[in-house]
């Protein structure tokens, strides 16, 4: 769990209670990173490209 000390937004809740912000948080998260094409699904584009 010493990982979540790292993390530059708060653990989602149990409950599921503030998703939306979670969310939010993790994909500006990600972007900073330059992380977030990782999680996001591909365009119809790259479908046709590939």
């Amino acid at each position: 769990m010493s990982n979540l000390n790292k993390l530059s937004f708060t653990p989602l809740e149990t409950t599921g209670a503030g998703y939306h912000k979670w969310v939010r948080d993790v994909r500006q998260h990600l972007k900073a990173d330059g992380i977030l094409s990782t999680i996001q699904e591909p365009s119809q584009d790259s479908y046709e490209r590939g």
